[in-house]
């Protein structure tokens, strides 16, 4: 027998690891179905070495649910597919608790005595018991105790649903309450010490804080000096400050990436006319078309903030009659997309990188109307081109 504790680390992870196994409670067994056990618990031993979550050692125990649930009235239960790596939910075939174990539990194996070999299944297999000794219970993490279950008829739904006893003898608080835990795993003692508890790295923590209250100017210098790779979707979070991390970052740097986007895009120069929509002198017009010439430059630059900055439809447009003018009208504006096909635009033929806007001249009792702001409108595309050129020469 030897004795040894989980060492906490900064390695990088390795690899996932996991073993079918026979969960001990005193001397009798639990599960076992991946060991060839008559039952329909299957029990398995795992180490997890994760990089954007944080890695974990434990157990986890699974129960199929009923072929006929979901017709019983029962519906669906759903999990995360972790086959693909995507963030993809998927129908669960199966009930799932899993047991997080602490990193400084001291942890005893040997290889298994005849009498305890006797009482499995014939196997090939090497087996050992490994025993885990938490040296603070408080700290042992379960996960899905109190998941909706059902399979009707089953041996396994009086202990979970009602906290029967496994085959009268335990219940299932009584496993989970333990203040140890014993497994009989396939794998020969080196091996599953060598892999189960090897090195983990420290829990993950997301590098924004515990500050989350909105402030521009403490963003701007925050995430300069967070940039890296993005983070995997996540269902669960170690404390309740990593959930307001991720649930805050995922709206503030969004905001500050399309934030930033905009003052550049302030500093840009954009050519553009206006046409009257309506049949009537410009001057008492409310609706206009404006054709604006974005540069095929710009929206390769700004691909994707542009496709998110448009996503709406609406944006306001902002009118200056002159270069330095501080009090610029602010007139509601809606995308176009389909006025290509016009009457009216026959006169003004556009490319790929024009952008048709619709604006609406506010009302004369809105401060943005600007009684005194007066809009050119041309007939055709030619008289704007020409107009330009002339505007340019003087």
């Amino acid at each position: 027998m030897s004795l040894s504790k989980i060492a906490e680390s900064g390695a990088a992870p390795k690899k996932h690891y996991w073993k079918p196994c026979v969960l001990l409670v005193g001397n009798e067994f639990f599960g076992g179905k991946g060991l060839g056990l008559e039952t329909a618990v299957s029990t398995t031993i795992q180490c997890h070495m994760e990089m954007y979550s944080s890695s974990w050692m434990g157990f986890s125990i699974k129960v199929p649910f009923g072929l006929t649930a979901e017709d019983d009235g029962f519906g669906m239960c759903h999990e995360l597919d972790h086959k693909t790596g995507r963030a993809r939910i998927i129908p669960a075939e199966t009930y799932s608790i899993t047991v997080q174990l602490p990193t400084n539990s001291v942890v005893t194996h040997n290889e298994l005595d005849e009498a305890m070999l006797r009482r499995l299944p014939d196997s090939t297999k090497t087996m050992c018991r490994i025993n885990i000794y938490p040296q603070d219970i408080s700290e042992v993490v379960i996960k899905g105790y109190g998941m909706p279950f059902a399979n009707k008829g089953n041996e396994c739904d009086a202990f979970i649903n009602g906290n029967g006893t496994v085959d009268d003898r335990f219940t299932l608080l009584n496993i989970l309450q333990q203040k140890s835990f014993s497994f009989i795993v396939a794998a020969p003692a080196n091996a599953a010490m060598k892999n189960l508890f090897q090195p983990l790295p420290p829990p993950l923590r997301y590098p924004y804080g515990d500050v989350h209250y909105w402030d521009e100017a403490r963003y701007q210098e925050m995430l300069p000096k967070t940039k890296g790779p993005q983070f995997a979707a996540s269902w669960s979070f170690d404390n309740d400050n990593e959930h307001l991390a991720a649930m805050t970052q995922s709206q503030v740097q969004d905001v500050m990436w399309i934030h930033n986007a905009c003052q550049e895009i302030a500093k840009m120069t954009f050519r553009a006319y206006f046409i009257n929509s309506q049949d009537c002198n410009p001057e008492h017009s409310t609706r206009f078309y404006v054709i604006v010439d974005l540069n095929e430059p710009y929206l390769s630059h700004f691909e994707n903030e542009w496709r998110r900055l448009t996503k709406t439809g609406y944006l306001k447009l902002k009118i200056f009659e002159s270069e330095g003018d501080d009090w610029p009208a602010v007139w509601d504006a809606r995308i176009q997309d389909a006025a290509r096909g016009l009457d009216i635009m026959r006169r003004h033929p556009t490319d790929v990188n024009d952008f048709i806007l619709e604006v609406r001249r506010p009302s004369a009792k809105q401060v943005a109307r600007r009684p005194d702001f007066k809009v050119a409108v041309f007939e055709n595309r030619q008289s704007a081109t020409l107009a330009l050129q002339y505007d340019t020469a003087q």
